[in-house]
């Protein structure tokens, strides 16, 4: 027999009204807290903004607590009819509850959305009707200060000064941010007022320091060197600046003492381990300047500072004779900079001193090929020429030379030429330029001696001919 599956049962009429309640309860919950209830966070948001610009704090925060009840993840601030106040309206309660990281975030961010606002109008912390703890505007001021936003940390900083016009920090930051916005002067004055009402005070004094520094007002270094070295012996800045000083005064020693005490405290400073390899290259401790230079373009790349004392050790060992120690040097160095011709051309220098004709040759010419119009390159490319007996070579480069940019090392090496070939009257003509030039090179000084003395010697003969009258 078959069987037949057993139907189930509508459900009853009072089980139905009940699922159908439910089901209206729920739709209505819905909307009342998802439709209504973000409609409803916009209206309250609305309104604070109405509120705030009638200048009605305390309604309009009341307002934005509210709505952030309502919707705590702030979709009411885009949906409302100004963002910007919105932030602001919710900033302002925020401050109200002290808590001015929340605060400062959304100040910040009113900010961002229109930074043309008229902020004192409307932010709590600017305003003079409304107190708060010193401290908590310094930290706002802070906390802008971080977020690079000058404006409200102004307004922040300003704010003590309403009730305690002295304070030395509020005066020091308003200084800090004149500095940083290149208004030297207004900055000077605030540090001054700060050191007024405190002349210990460390951030002011330690500004004028570093602003004396830069700008090479010395007398005015001195100074609060001083007053800095009374208050604050022992920090780290004082020794820093210390070291500067006795750098100024060229007592490299004691000046390499104190740099160094404050790389012990800041290994990874790099002005001060600038400042150490100019001391070392002054007193012609080429090793160590080198090896500095070395770990710092390694840290740092090729910056501007690094690169202007990047070829003083190379030069100073150079001048002083040790062409393969600064051979060295520039070879080291045209590793870390590849693309820069100085190191190269300074490296073919030295091989030119150490009879390295061949690679010196082969460096200057592959130079020329990007740098055709460059005379001092022609010019030792000619030297280079000149000792390996290619002297048509070696002349059309020094005659390039002269005809840009007219070098004395040219000219003495055209006529070294000259000399050699017998032509002593395009040689001494050539020489006598030379000295006019630079007077202290190339050794010409006993030679034009002896050309002033046999000029002399004619003229109290009376035999003046053909003579030319290059000094009168």
């Amino acid at each position: 027999m078959k069987k037949t599956k057993k139907k189930s049962k509508p459900p009853s009429n009072g089980k139905a009204i009940l699922l159908t309640a439910v089901a209206i309860v729920a739709l209505i919950l819905l909307f009342k807290f998802v439709i209504l209830g973000g409609s409803k966070s916009v209206n309250l948001a609305n309104q604070g903004i109405d509120l705030l610009e009638k200048n009605q704090f305390f309604e309009s925060e009341k307002r934005f607590a509210k709505a952030l009840g309502i919707d705590p993840v702030l979709n009411f601030i885009e949906k409302s009819k100004n963002p910007a106040l919105a932030n602001i309206g919710l900033g302002n309660w925020a401050l109200e509850k002290r808590d001015f990281i929340r605060a400062g975030e959304l100040y910040q961010e009113a900010y961002r959305l229109d930074s043309t606002l008229d902020f004192e109008r409307y932010l709590r912390y600017a305003r003079n009707d409304f107190n708060y703890p010193e401290a908590l505007y310094i930290e706002l001021g802070n906390f802008f200060w971080e977020k690079n936003n000058l404006r409200l940390a102004r307004l922040a900083y300003q704010r003590p000064l309403a009730s305690n016009p002295d304070m030395p920090t509020a005066l020091t930051n308003l200084g800090n941010i004149e500095r940083r916005l290149g208004n030297n002067e207004e900055a000077v004055n605030y540090y001054n007022l700060a050191l007024t009402s405190d002349p210990s005070s460390f951030e002011a004094r330690v500004n004028m320091v570093s602003m004396a520094f830069i700008n090479e007002e010395y007398s005015v270094f001195d100074f609060h060197l001083k007053k800095l070295q009374e208050y604050h012996p022992e920090h780290h800045y004082t020794i820093y600046f210390t070291g500067q000083y006795e750098k100024r005064r060229k007592n490299y020693a004691d000046a390499v003492n104190f740099f160094k005490e404050f790389i012990e405290k800041y290994p990874d400073d790099p002005d001060s381990k600038l400042a150490l390899i100019d001391c070392y290259v002054e007193m012609e401790e080429f090793d160590k300047a080198q090896e500095l230079v070395r770990q710092l373009a390694l840290k740092y790349g090729p910056t501007r500072q690094l690169y202007e004392r990047a070829l003083s050790p190379a030069e100073g060992a150079f001048k002083k004779g040790e062409y393969a120690k600064a051979k060295s040097y520039y070879e080291s160095l045209d590793a870390i900079w590849p693309d820069d011709p100085e190191f190269k051309f300074g490296a073919a220098n030295c091989m030119i001193r150490l009879d390295e004709l061949d690679e010196a040759r082969s460096i200057m010419e592959d130079l020329l090929q990007d740098h055709p119009k460059a005379p001092s390159l022609l010019t030792n490319l000619g030297i280079v020429y000149a000792k390996m007996g290619k002297t048509e070579w070696a002349r059309e480069q020094f005659e390039t030379a002269i005809a840009l940019d007219s070098p004395p090392v040219a000219f003495y090496n055209l006529g070294r030429i000259y000399e050699k070939e017998g032509d002593s009257i395009t040689a001494n003509s050539l020489f006598i330029t030379a000295a006019i030039k630079d007077p202290k090179a190339f050794g010409l000084e006993d030679y034009m001696m002896e050309l002033k003395m046999q000029k002399a010697e004619r003229i109290a003969r009376g035999d003046t001919a053909g003579m030319i009258f290059l000094d009168k």
